[in-house]
């Protein structure tokens, strides 16, 4: 059985090629974060793909994670799950927003490891208020889900040597 998992959000995908100092080292860089995917320590929802769709396409980032979605075991979130977020807290939803929204089901994914697994991590750059929603953070701390930077994560697995 796993000890942590770390669910990522759009954001912190999307952060992470600012992350490598070095451009030539993004294939290893990226590398690193496939092996945890594929050993099951790093996840995200279909919608995050979707997203990074939408906002990278043709970047090596959306390349990777498009190509890294395949190695996931878990890919969809059950309506309970987003449900329960948004009984806990409602805020994270933008209500003029798209139906499904990647916070939620980030944090719908999160909270349905959490029954699994002991450390749960969500890993965002969502940190500040927006004047629709609550930011990613601060739900998660409503849901009792531990967060943490892209740079951490970095950090955590032994990446540091690419920042």
């Amino acid at each position: 059985m796993r000890l942590q998992l770390y669910v990522v959000d759009t954001h912190a995908v999307l952060a992470l090629p600012q992350l490598c100092r070095d451009e030539s080292k993004h294939p290893l860089f990226f590398d690193g974060f496939t092996k945890m995917v594929k050993d099951g320590a790093l996840t995200f929802p279909d919608l995050v793909v979707k997203e990074c769709q939408k906002y990278a396409y043709g970047e090596n980032v959306y390349t990777w994670i498009n190509a890294a979605s395949g190695h996931r075991t878990q890919r969809a979130v059950p309506a309970q799950w987003q449900e329960s977020v948004l009984g806990t807290c409602e805020e994270i939803l933008d209500m003029d927003g798209e139906m499904e929204q990647v916070p939620v089901f980030v944090a719908a994914m999160a909270l349905m490891f959490k029954r699994q697994i002991p450390e749960v991590y969500v890993v965002t750059e969502d940190r500040l208020h927006l004047p629709e929603r609550e930011c990613l953070v601060e739900a998660c701390k409503k849901l009792d889900i531990a967060t943490m930077t892209v740079r951490e994560l970095a950090i955590e697995s032994d990446l540091r040597d690419f920042l």
